[in-house]
């Protein structure tokens, strides 16, 4: 069984300790056993596809865990999600190609909404108003999940920005490898059109009295030039 080890995690993160890594990205490793999490307080993006995690239970120790990509792993079971009830930062969250999507994908997404209502977004879309009253509504009398009421959940709260992370490259790599994950066939959204692509460059005209000053001073150096120079300027 693979073991997400101090050792691999501060080797991919180049942290000096696991209490300050932020963001982590072990893609495609076979890792099984991911209890490390536990001394890992303040990781919040976790890219952790293609891997064999089957459990859920040790990502509930990361209180500042805002983004888990988890595709193509192998959690069956759909009530594993209780484990990330509590994390009041979660805003995205992806779990396609796992068991327990199962056949249903309609149903898998409406639970795990219903799990964790103020959920943002799910496998990459974006979670509506609307499917957040149908989930309440489908499962308020579940046992699965206890005293669902989406007034109680209150507001979601917004984690602290530090200055290092207004531009997260590590948070687009994890988003990217999601994308590197897809069959190969995925749109690259075009690229925004630079403002000046289609814009001749601009040569400040000159006027006649420049015209006459720059020839003035080409003339002056031709003639401090010998030989060797005019060769060299040839």
């Amino acid at each position: 069984m693979a073991v997400l080890n101090e050792e691999l995690v501060l080797s991919k993160t180049k942290c000096k300790d696991l209490e300050h890594v932020r963001n982590l990205n072990v893609f495609g490793s076979d890792v099984e056993d991911v209890s490390i999490l536990q001394k890992m307080p303040s990781v919040e993006v976790l890219s952790l596809s293609a891997n064999k995690i089957k459990e859920l239970r040790w990502f509930a120790c990361c209180p500042r865990l805002q983004e888990p990509y988890l595709r193509r792993n192998e959690i069956a079971n759909i009530e594993e999600i209780q484990h990330l009830r509590g994390l009041k930062y979660l805003q995205c969250l992806m779990l396609s190609d796992n068991p327990c999507v199962g056949s249903a994908p309609d149903k898998y997404r409406k639970t795990v909404i219903a799990m964790i209502p103020r959920l943002y977004k799910l496998d990459g879309v974006e979670i509506t108003n609307e499917e957040r009253e149908e989930a309440e509504s489908a499962f308020a009398a579940s046992p699965m999940i206890p005293a669902l009421n989406l007034q109680q959940m209150g507001k979601l709260v917004k984690p602290p920005i530090y200055p290092s992370q207004q531009v997260s490259p590590k948070r687009m790599e994890a988003a990217g490898n999601e994308r590197k994950e897809g069959s190969g066939n995925t749109e690259r959204s075009p690229r925004p059109a630079s403002p000046f692509q289609d814009s001749p460059r601009r040569i400040p005209a000159m006027t006649g009295e420049t015209s006459k000053n720059v020839l003035s001073a080409v003339q002056l150096l031709i003639r401090e030039l010998n030989l060797d120079g005019l060769m060299m300027l040839k």
